[in-house]
């Protein structure tokens, strides 16, 4: 698996994994796995154990391989995943780093392991998992592998998952509901967002071999995989829960899903996304244009609610913009109802200190 040649940015990326990245095996591995169980990890001291003993326990007819790539840890993860490899050595590999690959240049956004971990699969087929997810299911890798190796249209299997809100129990719940077609396309992936969980995915590796340079400068990187893998396959849908998608505070993206603050940046992160993919071409502009729309639709609706004005004022002025003023009147509306709360809020102030003063 490669970046796009002849390009400065790719070039830049594939040097920064050259120097900072080295291998961790043994000669006791496997050559020609079918699967290789991809395990990310930057300080997950108390939930990586988790997500390794979710790929040891499964119960397979075919030989697979764990890769687990960890970004400069500093909190003890990289001496439990040490520990592991030293005990699985026919099983575990393992990617290491001198330096923290996170935004490592101005214009790469999207951490450099990640490259270097898909980059380094050995398998014909690639299961994500986070280091603070896992997997509950032993049958989960054996279910969803002969599926693709019986279907060769499919490109993508993945499952339910439970999610394990840490911060808001009480919004604990199911990925998936009874609405999540079992056969699914890119256009659905497209109009629908994502609604694929990383550690309940397996892709095959072969769709993914040759990533775009612009894959860098990505907010996520879960997403934009499935979209190119879904060019060239349908997805199938499994409706059972075999993993678990953690949120909690120290991760990156699913925190900011428990606020409509934290959810302005989401969506806002979502917009930057679809003008990549958009200046790619690799989807027409006839199905990136609504995604557009809608990501800007989101983030006027959150940030209204976080009561952040110019975040509002600015993506109401975006909507004129992408809709080429087909939306025009509902930018204006917004625009004219901020208006009036803030001129409420002025008028009831002014009112309270003439109170005061008298």
């Amino acid at each position: 698996m490669t970046l796009s040649p002849n390009s400065d940015l790719s070039n830049q990326v594939q040097r920064l994994i050259d120097t900072h990245v080295r291998e961790v095996k043994s000669d006791l591995l496997c050559d020609r796995p079918i699967v290789t169980a991809c395990i990310l990890t930057y300080n997950h001291k108390e939930f990586i154990e988790q997500a390794i003993e979710g790929a040891l326990i499964q119960q397979i007819d075919f030989p697979y391989e764990i890769l687990i790539g960890d970004d400069y840890s500093t909190d003890g993860t990289t001496e439990i995943i040490r520990k592991y490899q030293s005990q699985y050595p026919d099983k575990i590999r393992l990617l290491v780093t001198d330096r923290n690959l996170y935004k490592p240049l101005p214009e790469v956004v999207l951490g450099l392991m990640g490259i270097a971990l898909l980059q380094s699969c050995h398998g014909k087929y690639i299961a994500l998992c986070e280091g603070d997810d896992y997997w509950t299911d032993p049958l989960k890798l054996q279910k969803q592998v002969d599926f693709l190796e019986a279907n060769s249209d499919f490109a993508i299997c993945f499952h339910n998952a439970a999610i394990i809100n840490e911060c808001c129990p009480e919004n604990n719940r199911l990925n998936n509901d009874d609405s999540t077609l079992e056969v699914s396309t890119l256009d659905n992936l497209i109009q629908e967002g994502n609604y694929i969980t990383t550690a309940s995915v397996v892709i095959k590796k072969e769709l993914i071999e040759n990533l775009p340079d612009w894959f860098t400068s990505l907010p996520f990187g879960d997403y934009p995989l499935y979209l190119i893998a879904a060019r060239n396959g349908n997805i199938r849908y499994i409706n059972k829960t075999m993993s678990v998608y953690r949120i909690h505070e120290g991760g990156i993206h699913g925190k900011l899903t428990n606020s409509y603050e934290g959810l302005t940046i989401a969506y806002q992160q979502h917009y930057q996304f679809w003008l990549i993919i958009n200046k790619s071409g690799i989807i027409s502009k006839s199905q990136t244009t609504p995604a557009i729309l809608r990501a800007i639709e989101n983030v006027i609706d959150s940030s209204l609610r976080s009561k952040q004005a110019k975040v509002y004022l600015l993506y109401n002025y975006l909507l004129l913009v992408h809709s080429r003023g087909g939306s025009w009147k509902v930018a204006v509306s917004n625009i004219v109802r901020l208006y009036m709360i803030v001129n409420r809020k002025i008028r009831d102030n002014l009112l309270k200190k003439s109170i005061n003063l008298l």
